[in-house]
């Protein structure tokens, strides 16, 4: 499409100019500008362009490119902007097209706003039913199975999001029965990823954190996969069990009453041994560094604390983003919790 649309080539360009400038950690006065520009193009962009893809593309394009610029005013951006023209690609969220991949992206960068902000998705789940686990994890076709399966899991936490908030505002026509067997099929589905999940998505690489030879001075497990499709969906998987946990209906019955995975400060820990481990510019989306900050706030003893901060750290010299006010609000966090 770039190379018969000026304005794609251009936005291609632009993202491109801005991941290398805010990895390399200079001209920042140039970054700013640039980034004062493409806003400004980005608000005068027509939306009833007769291209639809198109103008879904450039959009998009920008999105991203002020999400790498500067994550927690792209957030912050995300949530005081009208976005209707998105809400038409859920439809085309299993078509295999353009719009699909435009979709899956879009639901990436909300759901990262939704997890660091505490606030329900804007962007409408498929209507359909989840795909067949069983059936995916059969596909031959590598890069789809990794596609489908990672989309798969964005949804499960799509929709353990919008259970979370259903519990704290609940639907006057929802019953306590209807809220308890969706609650229970989020659950099985979550389950179901996890059992099913094909062997590109298994960690080559998981050590207790109790272990004092491999996994040394960590308060967490070591957990790390092959590749960054493994990373980022183990991640989003364990994220969606925190918040369905977080949210369990009292009314909710299951087998193992005392296993850890029935435990939401279990998975926070799962959390942050894959964040603090992930070590690969390729492997990091702003999705997962909410995901940190989520779980990051369940930690309450120092030393854990501290090798948060240290994973922050090192994940900005890696890609280049700021967390910023968001940092400053888990400090706060941490210091209420000390306070109790």
């Amino acid at each position: 499409m770039a190379t018969s649309s000026e304005k794609l080539l251009s936005a291609i360009l632009a993202l491109s100019e801005s991941c290398i400038i805010q990895r390399g950690h200079w001209n920042r006065a140039g970054l700013e500008q640039l980034t004062l520009r493409k806003s400004n193009q980005l608000d005068q962009l027509d939306y009833d362009h007769p291209d639809f893809t198109e103008l879904i593309m450039l959009s998009l394009l920008e999105e991203i490119r002020t999400l790498v610029t500067d994550v927690p005013k792209a957030w912050i951006d995300w949530m005081n902007r009208d976005v209707p023209y998105v809400n038409h690609l859920v439809q085309h969220a299993y078509i295999k097209d353009i719009e699909s991949t435009a979709y899956w992206m879009f639901l990436r960068i909300d759901l990262g706003v939704a997890l660091a902000n505490d606030v329900p998705l804007r962007i409408p789940l498929p209507m359909l039913p989840i795909p067949s686990l069983s059936l995916l994890s059969r596909t031959e076709d590598v890069c789809e199975r990794v596609s489908h399966y990672t989309n798969a899991v964005l949804w499960l936490c799509g929709k353990a999001l919008a259970l979370c908030h259903q519990e704290a505002i609940p639907h006057p026509l929802a019953t306590s029965h209807e809220v308890t067997e969706n609650w229970l099929q989020a659950f099985g589905e979550l389950e179901q990823w996890h059992h099913l999940r094909p062997l590109e998505f298994e960690p080559m690489v998981e050590i207790d954190a109790g272990d004092q030879v491999l996994n040394q001075g960590s308060e967490f497990p070591l957990l790390l996969f092959a590749n960054g499709s493994g990373t980022f969906s183990n991640q989003i998987y364990h994220t969606a069990m925190l918040l369905l946990l977080q949210c369990k209906p009292r009314t909710a019955l299951l087998n193992q009453p005392q296993s850890p995975v029935l435990s939401p400060l279990w998975h926070a820990y799962r959390i942050c041994g894959i964040a603090l481990n992930n070590d690969t510019r390729e492997g990091w989306d702003p999705c997962l560094l909410a995901s940190l900050l989520l779980a990051a706030k369940h930690m309450t003893h120092e030393s854990q604390q501290q090798e948060i901060l240290q994973g922050f750290n090192r994940i900005r010299e890696i890609t280049g983003w700021d967390t910023g006010e968001y940092l400053s609000h888990l400090r706060e966090e941490w210091s209420f919790l000390d306070g109790i």
